[in-house]
Protein backbone atom coordinates (compact mmCIF):
# COMPACT_ATOMS: atom_id res chain seq x y z
CA UNK A 1 0.00 0.00 0.00
CA UNK A 2 1.64 3.50 -0.94
CA UNK A 3 1.67 5.64 1.82
CA UNK A 4 0.82 8.63 0.53
CA UNK A 5 -2.38 7.09 -1.81
CA UNK A 6 -5.39 9.28 -1.18
CA UNK A 7 -7.59 6.80 0.80
CA UNK A 8 -4.74 6.20 3.27
CA UNK A 9 -4.02 10.00 3.63
CA UNK A 10 -7.73 10.57 4.28
CA UNK A 11 -7.99 8.39 6.81
CA UNK A 12 -5.76 9.92 8.79
CA UNK A 13 -6.49 13.43 11.27
CA UNK A 14 -5.73 16.90 8.86
CA UNK A 15 -2.53 18.11 10.80
CA UNK A 16 -0.88 14.40 9.79
CA UNK A 17 -2.11 14.77 6.73
CA UNK A 18 -0.36 17.90 6.42
CA UNK A 19 2.83 16.86 8.07
CA UNK A 20 2.93 13.77 5.57
CA UNK A 21 2.82 15.46 2.52
CA UNK A 22 5.19 17.87 3.29
CA UNK A 23 7.21 14.95 3.93
CA UNK A 24 6.64 14.23 0.20
CA UNK A 25 7.75 17.06 -1.05
CA UNK A 26 10.75 17.39 0.76
CA UNK A 27 12.02 13.70 0.33
CA UNK A 28 11.00 13.83 -3.67
CA UNK A 29 10.52 11.15 -5.68
CA UNK A 30 14.16 9.27 -5.63
CA UNK A 31 13.13 7.89 -2.18
CA UNK A 32 9.78 6.30 -3.96
CA UNK A 33 11.43 4.99 -6.83
CA UNK A 34 10.77 1.11 -6.59
CA UNK A 35 13.47 -0.45 -5.62
CA UNK A 36 13.00 -3.47 -7.28
CA UNK A 37 12.87 -2.37 -10.60
CA UNK A 38 15.88 -3.81 -11.78
CA UNK A 39 14.39 -7.51 -11.22
CA UNK A 40 11.56 -6.83 -13.97
CA UNK A 41 14.08 -5.97 -16.88
CA UNK A 42 15.85 -8.42 -19.09
CA UNK A 43 19.12 -7.71 -20.89
CA UNK A 44 19.40 -10.56 -23.97
CA UNK A 45 22.42 -10.41 -26.71
CA UNK A 46 20.40 -10.34 -30.47
CA UNK A 47 22.22 -10.53 -33.57
CA UNK A 48 19.92 -7.93 -34.95
CA UNK A 49 18.09 -4.98 -34.52
CA UNK A 50 16.02 -5.63 -37.35
CA UNK A 51 15.00 -9.19 -36.87
CA UNK A 52 11.21 -9.37 -35.33
CA UNK A 53 11.31 -13.13 -34.79
CA UNK A 54 14.11 -13.26 -33.08
CA UNK A 55 13.56 -10.27 -30.66
CA UNK A 56 10.15 -12.54 -30.27
CA UNK A 57 12.45 -15.23 -28.93
CA UNK A 58 14.54 -12.56 -27.05
CA UNK A 59 11.27 -11.26 -25.01
CA UNK A 60 11.09 -14.76 -23.85
CA UNK A 61 14.80 -15.58 -22.72
CA UNK A 62 14.07 -12.20 -20.91
CA UNK A 63 11.26 -13.13 -18.70
CA UNK A 64 12.91 -16.55 -17.97
CA UNK A 65 15.54 -14.34 -16.79
CA UNK A 66 13.29 -12.04 -14.45
CA UNK A 67 11.16 -14.94 -13.46
CA UNK A 68 14.65 -16.44 -11.93
CA UNK A 69 15.37 -13.14 -10.07
CA UNK A 70 11.94 -12.78 -8.69
CA UNK A 71 11.97 -16.40 -7.55
CA UNK A 72 15.29 -17.29 -6.63
CA UNK A 73 14.27 -20.50 -8.14
CA UNK A 74 15.37 -22.48 -11.54
CA UNK A 75 12.45 -24.66 -10.97
CA UNK A 76 10.31 -21.68 -11.51
CA UNK A 77 10.30 -22.21 -15.07
CA UNK A 78 9.08 -25.65 -15.09
CA UNK A 79 6.10 -24.65 -13.68
CA UNK A 80 3.07 -25.13 -16.08
CA UNK A 81 1.02 -22.18 -15.99
CA UNK A 82 4.71 -20.58 -16.20
CA UNK A 83 5.73 -22.89 -19.35
CA UNK A 84 2.32 -21.63 -20.98
CA UNK A 85 2.84 -17.90 -20.51
CA UNK A 86 6.41 -18.08 -21.83
CA UNK A 87 4.83 -19.30 -25.39
CA UNK A 88 3.48 -15.64 -25.30
CA UNK A 89 5.46 -13.13 -23.85
CA UNK A 90 4.53 -10.14 -25.52
CA UNK A 91 1.43 -9.13 -22.92
CA UNK A 92 4.05 -9.01 -20.49
CA UNK A 93 6.58 -6.57 -22.10
CA UNK A 94 6.08 -3.00 -21.14
CA UNK A 95 8.77 -1.45 -23.16
CA UNK A 96 12.18 -2.23 -25.56
CA UNK A 97 15.28 -0.92 -26.90
CA UNK A 98 18.44 -1.61 -28.43
CA UNK A 99 21.73 -1.09 -27.43
CA UNK A 100 25.26 -1.37 -28.28
CA UNK A 101 28.13 -2.43 -26.44
CA UNK A 102 31.54 -2.94 -27.05
CA UNK A 103 33.09 -6.39 -25.69
CA UNK A 104 36.45 -7.79 -26.07
CA UNK A 105 37.43 -5.16 -28.59
CA UNK A 106 33.97 -6.19 -30.74
CA UNK A 107 30.28 -4.29 -30.62
CA UNK A 108 27.76 -6.43 -29.14
CA UNK A 109 23.76 -5.52 -29.29
CA UNK A 110 21.60 -6.13 -26.35
CA UNK A 111 17.97 -6.32 -26.66
CA UNK A 112 17.01 -4.41 -23.09
CA UNK A 113 13.31 -5.42 -22.36
CA UNK A 114 11.27 -4.37 -19.29
CA UNK A 115 8.06 -6.39 -18.42
CA UNK A 116 5.04 -5.30 -16.65
CA UNK A 117 5.54 -5.78 -12.96
CA UNK A 118 1.46 -6.24 -12.14
CA UNK A 119 1.27 -8.99 -14.70
CA UNK A 120 4.47 -10.16 -13.71
CA UNK A 121 3.39 -10.80 -10.13
CA UNK A 122 0.10 -11.99 -11.34
CA UNK A 123 1.56 -14.36 -13.44
CA UNK A 124 3.80 -15.70 -10.55
CA UNK A 125 0.76 -15.42 -8.05
CA UNK A 126 -1.58 -17.83 -10.06
CA UNK A 127 1.52 -20.65 -10.84
CA UNK A 128 1.57 -20.74 -7.29
CA UNK A 129 4.89 -19.56 -6.54
CA UNK A 130 5.88 -16.85 -3.89
CA UNK A 131 7.78 -13.87 -5.25
CA UNK A 132 11.35 -12.85 -3.54
CA UNK A 133 11.05 -8.77 -2.76
CA UNK A 134 13.95 -6.97 -3.67
CA UNK A 135 15.56 -6.16 0.14
CA UNK A 136 17.71 -9.19 0.25
CA UNK A 137 20.80 -9.33 2.13
CA UNK A 138 24.12 -9.60 1.35
CA UNK A 139 26.25 -13.11 1.12
CA UNK A 140 29.56 -12.96 2.27
CA UNK A 141 32.01 -14.88 0.74
CA UNK A 142 34.66 -16.49 1.87
CA UNK A 143 36.87 -18.54 -0.32
CA UNK A 144 40.31 -20.73 -0.03
CA UNK A 145 42.13 -22.50 -2.17
CA UNK A 146 44.94 -25.35 -2.50
CA UNK A 147 47.00 -27.75 -4.31
CA UNK A 148 48.61 -30.60 -4.26
CA UNK A 149 52.00 -29.04 -3.33
CA UNK A 150 50.45 -26.18 -1.34
CA UNK A 151 49.05 -25.21 1.90
CA UNK A 152 45.42 -23.69 2.23
CA UNK A 153 45.53 -20.00 1.28
CA UNK A 154 42.55 -17.56 1.64
CA UNK A 155 41.81 -16.00 -1.96
CA UNK A 156 40.99 -12.60 -2.47
CA UNK A 157 39.78 -11.40 -6.17
CA UNK A 158 43.16 -10.55 -6.99
CA UNK A 159 44.47 -14.36 -6.32
CA UNK A 160 41.30 -16.08 -7.95
CA UNK A 161 39.73 -13.35 -10.67
CA UNK A 162 38.33 -15.50 -12.53
CA UNK A 163 36.38 -17.79 -9.74
CA UNK A 164 34.85 -13.89 -8.43
CA UNK A 165 33.97 -13.18 -11.60
CA UNK A 166 32.05 -15.94 -12.68
CA UNK A 167 30.03 -16.12 -9.21
CA UNK A 168 29.36 -12.02 -9.47
CA UNK A 169 27.91 -13.03 -12.86
CA UNK A 170 25.71 -15.94 -11.05
CA UNK A 171 24.94 -14.07 -8.61
CA UNK A 172 23.82 -11.30 -10.39
CA UNK A 173 21.70 -13.76 -12.55
CA UNK A 174 19.58 -14.83 -9.37
CA UNK A 175 19.85 -11.24 -8.38
CA UNK A 176 21.67 -12.15 -4.92
CA UNK A 177 23.44 -9.13 -3.66
CA UNK A 178 27.47 -10.71 -2.85
CA UNK A 179 30.07 -9.15 -0.45
CA UNK A 180 33.98 -9.59 -0.30
CA UNK A 181 35.76 -9.19 2.83
CA UNK A 182 38.63 -6.96 3.11
CA UNK A 183 41.08 -9.81 4.08
CA UNK A 184 42.91 -7.16 6.03
CA UNK A 185 44.98 -7.87 9.24
CA UNK A 186 42.27 -7.92 11.24
CA UNK A 187 40.26 -10.77 8.96
CA UNK A 188 43.58 -12.82 9.42
CA UNK A 189 43.67 -12.64 12.87
CA UNK A 190 40.05 -13.98 12.99
CA UNK A 191 39.74 -16.39 10.85
CA UNK A 192 42.88 -18.42 8.97
CA UNK A 193 42.93 -20.79 5.57
CA UNK A 194 42.52 -23.64 7.53
CA UNK A 195 39.51 -22.65 9.55
CA UNK A 196 37.49 -21.67 5.99
CA UNK A 197 38.82 -24.93 4.50
CA UNK A 198 37.75 -27.07 7.67
CA UNK A 199 34.18 -25.24 7.41
CA UNK A 200 34.45 -24.13 11.29
CA UNK A 201 31.01 -22.84 11.40
CA UNK A 202 31.75 -21.05 14.58
CA UNK A 203 34.82 -19.04 13.62
CA UNK A 204 32.90 -18.10 9.87
CA UNK A 205 30.11 -16.31 12.15
CA UNK A 206 32.72 -14.59 14.32
CA UNK A 207 34.68 -13.19 11.37
CA UNK A 208 31.78 -12.56 9.79
CA UNK A 209 30.24 -10.15 12.14
CA UNK A 210 31.89 -7.26 11.55
CA UNK A 211 30.30 -7.35 8.00
CA UNK A 212 26.50 -7.21 9.83
CA UNK A 213 27.17 -10.76 7.56
CA UNK A 214 24.17 -12.81 8.36
CA UNK A 215 24.36 -14.64 5.07
CA UNK A 216 27.68 -16.06 4.22
CA UNK A 217 28.78 -19.02 1.67
CA UNK A 218 32.07 -20.41 2.33
CA UNK A 219 34.02 -22.14 -0.60
CA UNK A 220 37.26 -24.14 -0.79
CA UNK A 221 38.92 -25.55 -3.75
CA UNK A 222 41.38 -28.60 -4.25
CA UNK A 223 42.96 -28.83 -7.82
CA UNK A 224 45.36 -31.65 -8.83
CA UNK A 225 48.13 -30.96 -10.65
CA UNK A 226 46.33 -32.75 -13.13
CA UNK A 227 43.84 -29.83 -13.34
CA UNK A 228 41.11 -31.69 -11.81
CA UNK A 229 39.04 -29.78 -9.05
CA UNK A 230 37.73 -31.04 -5.46
CA UNK A 231 35.09 -28.57 -4.09
CA UNK A 232 33.17 -27.93 -1.21
CA UNK A 233 30.89 -25.20 -0.23
CA UNK A 234 29.19 -24.38 3.22
CA UNK A 235 26.27 -21.67 3.45
CA UNK A 236 25.54 -20.09 6.57
CA UNK A 237 21.65 -18.10 7.62
CA UNK A 238 21.18 -17.96 11.57
CA UNK A 239 21.34 -21.54 12.62
CA UNK A 240 20.78 -23.12 9.21
CA UNK A 241 23.65 -24.79 7.91
CA UNK A 242 24.06 -26.39 4.31
CA UNK A 243 26.75 -28.27 2.58
CA UNK A 244 27.25 -28.94 -0.79
CA UNK A 245 30.48 -31.19 -2.40
CA UNK A 246 31.78 -31.54 -5.73
CA UNK A 247 33.78 -34.68 -7.31
CA UNK A 248 33.00 -34.96 -10.99
CA UNK A 249 31.67 -31.54 -12.33
CA UNK A 250 33.30 -29.05 -13.61
CA UNK A 251 34.48 -25.76 -10.98
CA UNK A 252 32.27 -23.54 -13.27
CA UNK A 253 29.21 -25.65 -12.61
CA UNK A 254 30.12 -25.98 -8.79
CA UNK A 255 30.38 -22.30 -8.52
CA UNK A 256 26.76 -21.97 -10.04
CA UNK A 257 25.66 -24.92 -8.19
CA UNK A 258 27.03 -22.96 -4.66
CA UNK A 259 25.36 -19.46 -5.58
CA UNK A 260 22.23 -21.75 -6.46
CA UNK A 261 22.31 -23.09 -2.69
CA UNK A 262 22.20 -19.69 -0.97
CA UNK A 263 19.86 -18.22 -3.41
CA UNK A 264 17.03 -20.79 -3.04
CA UNK A 265 17.54 -20.96 0.61
CA UNK A 266 17.15 -16.79 1.08
CA UNK A 267 14.19 -17.11 -1.16
CA UNK A 268 12.55 -20.04 0.72
CA UNK A 269 12.77 -17.72 3.36
CA UNK A 270 12.25 -14.27 2.22
CA UNK A 271 9.75 -14.96 -0.97
CA UNK A 272 5.97 -14.33 0.14
CA UNK A 273 2.54 -14.77 -1.66
CA UNK A 274 0.96 -12.39 -3.09
CA UNK A 275 -2.56 -13.23 -2.47
CA UNK A 276 -3.15 -12.86 1.11
CA UNK A 277 -4.10 -15.82 3.75
CA UNK A 278 -7.94 -14.65 4.97
CA UNK A 279 -9.26 -14.76 8.16
CA UNK A 280 -13.12 -15.54 8.55
CA UNK A 281 -13.95 -11.80 7.87
CA UNK A 282 -12.27 -11.96 4.52
CA UNK A 283 -10.23 -9.01 5.03
CA UNK A 284 -6.87 -11.12 5.22
CA UNK A 285 -4.07 -12.28 8.16
CA UNK A 286 -3.26 -9.53 10.31
CA UNK A 287 -0.96 -9.20 13.35
CA UNK A 288 -1.45 -6.84 16.01
CA UNK A 289 2.06 -4.64 16.62
CA UNK A 290 2.12 -2.49 19.59
CA UNK A 291 5.47 -0.24 18.92
CA UNK A 292 7.44 1.71 20.97
CA UNK A 293 9.89 4.12 20.63
CA UNK A 294 8.06 6.39 18.54
CA UNK A 295 9.03 9.91 19.26
CA UNK A 296 7.23 12.78 17.02
CA UNK A 297 5.66 13.34 13.78
CA UNK A 298 9.15 12.35 11.91
CA UNK A 299 9.02 8.58 13.43
CA UNK A 300 5.46 8.16 12.93
CA UNK A 301 5.63 8.70 9.48
CA UNK A 302 9.33 6.61 9.14
CA UNK A 303 7.47 3.77 10.58
CA UNK A 304 4.03 3.73 8.57
CA UNK A 305 6.42 4.28 5.20
CA UNK A 306 8.38 1.26 6.35
CA UNK A 307 5.68 -0.98 7.05
CA UNK A 308 4.08 0.05 3.92
CA UNK A 309 6.73 -0.28 1.63
CA UNK A 310 7.51 -3.98 2.66
CA UNK A 311 6.39 -6.32 -0.17
CA UNK A 312 4.79 -8.62 2.19
CA UNK A 313 2.26 -5.82 4.34
CA UNK A 314 -0.39 -5.59 2.57
CA UNK A 315 -2.19 -2.23 4.46
CA UNK A 316 -1.14 -0.72 8.27
CA UNK A 317 -3.92 0.77 10.07
CA UNK A 318 -3.34 2.87 13.27
CA UNK A 319 -5.56 1.62 16.17
CA UNK A 320 -4.48 3.78 19.04
CA UNK A 321 -1.22 6.15 19.71
CA UNK A 322 -0.33 6.88 23.23
CA UNK A 323 2.89 8.89 24.14
CA UNK A 324 5.60 7.13 22.23
CA UNK A 325 3.93 3.91 21.82
CA UNK A 326 1.28 2.88 18.70
CA UNK A 327 -0.91 -0.10 18.50
CA UNK A 328 -1.10 -1.21 14.75
CA UNK A 329 -2.93 -3.76 12.80
CA UNK A 330 -0.64 -5.18 10.13
CA UNK A 331 -2.26 -6.90 7.02
CA UNK A 332 0.39 -9.27 5.52
CA UNK A 333 0.18 -11.33 2.16
CA UNK A 334 2.06 -14.43 3.55
CA UNK A 335 2.75 -16.42 6.83
CA UNK A 336 3.26 -13.90 9.98
CA UNK A 337 6.72 -16.09 10.10
CA UNK A 338 7.97 -14.55 7.23
CA UNK A 339 6.84 -11.31 7.80
CA UNK A 340 8.80 -11.40 10.89
CA UNK A 341 11.70 -12.98 9.47
CA UNK A 342 11.81 -9.67 7.00
CA UNK A 343 11.73 -7.75 10.41
CA UNK A 344 14.86 -9.41 11.95
CA UNK A 345 16.86 -8.94 9.04
CA UNK A 346 16.58 -5.49 8.60
CA UNK A 347 16.64 -4.57 12.31
CA UNK A 348 14.50 -1.82 12.16
CA UNK A 349 11.82 -3.36 14.73
CA UNK A 350 13.69 -5.43 17.30
CA UNK A 351 10.74 -7.82 18.39
CA UNK A 352 10.85 -8.00 22.08
CA UNK A 353 9.42 -11.00 23.61
CA UNK A 354 7.26 -13.38 22.51
CA UNK A 355 4.56 -13.29 20.46
CA UNK A 356 0.83 -13.92 22.22
CA UNK A 357 -1.66 -15.65 20.52
CA UNK A 358 -5.47 -14.79 21.94
CA UNK A 359 -7.91 -16.43 19.73
CA UNK A 360 -7.12 -16.12 15.68
CA UNK A 361 -5.44 -12.85 17.14
CA UNK A 362 -1.57 -12.46 17.42
CA UNK A 363 0.23 -9.54 19.14
CA UNK A 364 3.46 -8.62 18.53
CA UNK A 365 5.88 -5.98 20.99
CA UNK A 366 8.38 -4.33 19.44
CA UNK A 367 10.82 -1.23 19.70
CA UNK A 368 11.61 1.04 16.81
CA UNK A 369 14.94 1.68 16.07
CA UNK A 370 14.60 4.59 13.82
CA UNK A 371 15.60 5.64 10.14
CA UNK A 372 19.37 3.41 9.36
Amino acid sequence: MDLFHPGFLMSLPRLIRFYLCALACLWGTALFAAEGDELYRGEVVVASRDDAAERTRAFTRGLEDVLLKLSGRADTLRNPAIRRQIQNTQPLVEGWTYRTRTVDGAEQIYLDITYFQPEIQRLLDSAGIPLWPANRPQTLVWLVRRDELGEPELADAALEPAVYQHLQEEAARRALPLRLPLLDLQDRLSLNAEQVWTMDAQALRAASQRYAGDSILALSLFRTLTGETYAKATYLFGERVLELENFEESETEFLDAAIALAAEELAGIFAVRMAPLVNDDGGGAFAIFEVQGVRGMADYAALLKYLNDLTVVNSVQVLQAEGDKLLLQVRNGGQLRQLMETLAFERRLVQQGEPLRTGQEIAVQYLWQGAP
